[in-house]
């Protein structure tokens, strides 16, 4: 009678567990484009945009054995902002959102499909050099296997950065 709530907790704990797809590989994304200029007024928001990024899906499924078919989903995994030329700190940056989205750079008004895929609220002030940003949970399958893709980067800021800062987004997918 007394292993009764062990058993219970026990039986709870197995059955709650969800059968999570298996990481078939991941594919990472260096992008350097990523400028924080001096003076940027912190009462609005800036959006940091790149367009037709690379996916190098047909290289990634050819190193690891796949297909296209054999994705069932694409996820964010992990992202990262690491500031690149000094070591100016990164905590004037309040809020960061990232996000996937179609469109052409001749037309930048023109976004569709806009999809949040990494995000990080209150960005700790004691951060030096490097943020990692918190990943959603969007399955992104249909813009990733894609020849290119579109990023944009979205911060709010603190309060404005005391120099140019040059920084470099890591960007990582878990392919299911």
């Amino acid at each position: 009678m007394k292993y009764i709530g062990f058993i219970i907790l026990t039986f709870m704990a197995l059955c709650s567990c969800k059968n999570e797809p298996d990481e078939l590989f991941e594919i990472s994304y260096d992008i350097d484009s990523t400028v924080f200029e001096a003076g940027l007024n912190q009462f609005q928001v800036h959006y940091l945009d790149s367009y037709e990024v690379n996916t190098r899906i047909d290289e990634y499924l050819a190193a690891n054995g796949r297909t296209r078919d054999d994705i069932s989903s694409i996820v964010p995994k992990s992202a990262e902002i690491t500031n690149l030329l000094t070591n100016t700190s990164l905590d004037f940056l309040q809020r960061i959102n990232l996000h996937v989205f179609d469109g052409s750079q001749f037309t930048p008004d023109v976004t569709e499909n806009v999809t949040e895929i990494f995000f990080r609220d209150n960005v700790p002030q004691d951060r030096r050099t490097f943020i990692d940003l918190l990943p959603a949970l969007p399955n992104v399958k249909d813009q990733m296997l894609k020849d290119k893709f579109n990023i944009s980067l979205r911060v709010q800021l603190r309060v404005p950065p005391p120099n140019t800062v040059e920084a470099r987004m890591k960007i990582r997918f878990s392919v299911q």
